[in-house]
């Protein structure tokens, strides 16, 4: 490296980026989401923090529409992406392309947050049940009306 060169800002940044996404194109991290943004755009920005340490990210609309459940402020997530360098802003940053709790699985993790929507709702209220009748007057099936499914149920109710 010429000390007595004088370099642009961008041929710094962009050369830093390049050993960065050289030696980090796919990571996984764990860690705990703050400053979660969800843009109009479908982008999801956010920063995973560990104690004194933290590291933006942001999570690409095609990407984020594949997340089972919602990220929040407070959530522990483990993300697998890359890092890179937003040359910009001369900022380290990890471009996510999946995310997943950290501790529970997604889907009890969706699970929850449904039966608490529900729950919050007053649609699990016993004054709201009603009994099953003991021969239904009508059943609903929703299948294929060429699926092995729909001939089964035919099939019973012969």
């Amino acid at each position: 490296m010429d000390e007595s060169r004088i370099y642009r800002v961008s041929e710094i940044t962009d050369d830093i980026r390049e050993l960065v996404e050289e030696r980090w194109s796919r990571v996984r991290i764990r860690g705990e989401c703050s400053n979660v943004t969800h843009h109009r755009s479908g982008h999801v920005y956010f920063v995973l923090k560990e104690a004194n340490h933290e590291l933006r990210c942001v999570l690409f609309k095609g990407y984020a529409q594949w997340l089972r459940f919602r990220l929040e402020d407070g959530l522990e997530v483990i993300v697998t992406g890359r890092i890179t360098v937003f040359t910009q802003r001369g900022q380290l940053q990890c471009v996510v392309t999946t995310v997943e709790p950290a501790g529970q699985g997604t889907l009890f993790l969706a699970l929850e947050r449904l039966k608490n929507r529900l729950q919050a709702e007053g649609l699990f209220r016993n004054d709201r049940k009603r009994p099953l009748p003991p021969l239904p007057q009508r059943v609903g099936v929703l299948t294929s009306d060429t699926g092995a499914a729909i001939r089964d149920i035919l099939q019973i109710l012969e």
